[in-house]
């Protein structure tokens, strides 16, 4: 073949092909090992909204300024949920409201809406309802504490007895009595238990040599069986990391038939957190760590200029309440950094809570 004055000689075809598969069994083998590994991550980690029912949109049910970013939905039943709005002003006013997942039906509930303005709505630091759905608590970070019927037929203040704690709130199973302690850098200063039916009688208990114990409480069903879990990221000790110690114990008498299970964080994961169902017998955790978008990966080894593009990998688990029987309920994969996933609990304690991305979803569990 002529171009121009030079003769150029045709390549011969099988040097082509030998080329072209050359390149081919490159690009093979790792696109094998690529769609190979994506398909035994899907079958390892099943898509967690796969099997998930979504019941409501939460957009709006976080707006306004909070003083604990983390206060979210209450569940009062399997159908009804409790939440805060924020109506715009000077002041502004929170708004407390409740929603039928089921209907879509929406109601203010204008005494607890009253009650929870009553004090500092700004400075709201923790709230609850209790098992039942019949009562909701809310403490204010340096101010009282204000127990409401959720047929606001019934109201009592509770004050601070100690302003420099947060204030963490626990419901025993039986709806009647809940816990107030007064907790920080992981240390309980003091425990208080109070009796829905006695509002004016409260009893201090003990927390003796045990301020961390109390400090990282997690649920307490019932006096004689409180929880305790620490994870990595709630240690000082670098030795702890990737170790969870689950502690079950009597409240009134830690010391006596105390009994501790020490795990490793599910799936060798960084970061973790843990749910206790409220019946007290499951635990519902939730790990996260980076991984990298697999095709870019790929394309990241032929040119070095494509980002890897590293996301969250939240892994949902659920087990006893000692740790074990540790099995994967599925995942979610997640490129927003500051996109955040909450687990929780139905007051069955037969189905998980899942809130993602403006979402609220149940998954029923087997």
């Amino acid at each position: 073949m002529e171009r121009g004055n030079a003769i150029v000689k045709d390549e011969p075809a099988f040097k082509i092909n030998r080329r072209r598969r050359s390149l081919t069994a490159t690009l093979s083998f790792p696109l094998a090992i690529l769609i190979g590994a994506i398909c035994i991550s899907h079958v390892l980690h099943p898509d967690l909204l796969a099997k998930a029912k979504f019941v409501a949109s939460t957009a709006r049910m976080h707006e306004g300024r909070r003083f604990n970013e983390d206060i979210g939905i209450q569940w009062l039943s399997r159908s009804d949920i409790l939440f805060c709005t924020f109506e715009p002003g000077t002041p502004s006013k929170r708004i407390v409201s409740t929603r039928n997942v089921v209907t879509g039906l929406e109601k203010v509930r204008m005494g607890l809406t009253e009650s929870v303005n009553s004090e500092d709505w700004e400075t709201v630091d923790y709230q609850s309802v209790s098992p039942d759905g019949k009562w909701f608590v809310r403490s204010g970070r340096w101010n009282n504490c204000v127990l409401t019927s959720i047929d606001c037929a019934h109201r009592h203040t509770y004050p601070s007895l100690a302003t420099e704690c947060y204030r963490n709130i626990y419901w025993l199973s039986d709806s009647r009595h809940w816990l107030e302690a007064y907790v920080v850098n992981w240390e309980c200063k003091k425990l208080i238990l109070h009796d829905v039916l006695k509002p004016g009688v409260s009893t201090s208990l003990p927390i003796a040599n045990h301020p961390l114990l109390f400090g990282h409480l997690r649920a307490v069903p019932a006096l004689s069986m409180a929880i305790s879990i620490k994870t990595p990221e709630e240690e000082d000790n670098p030795q702890s990391a990737g170790i969870l110690t689950i502690t079950r114990f009597d409240l009134v008498h830690p010391d006596t038939g105390r009994k501790t299970s020490i795990i490793p964080v599910p799936g060798g994961a960084e970061g973790c957190t843990a749910c206790v169902a409220p019946d007290g017998k499951r635990i519902a955790w939730c790990t996260v760590t980076p991984s990298a978008d697999p095709i870019r990966m790929l394309l990241h080894r032929f040119k070095n200029s494509i980002d890897a593009h590293v996301y969250a990998r939240y892994i949902v688990y659920v087990s006893a309440i000692d740790g074990s029987e540790m099995r994967e309920i599925g995942e979610i994969s997640e490129r927003d950094p500051d996109r955040r996933i909450e687990i929780g609990w139905l007051p069955t304690s037969n189905s998980l809570t899942v809130e993602y991305s403006n979402s609220l979803y149940v998954v029923e569990l087997k």
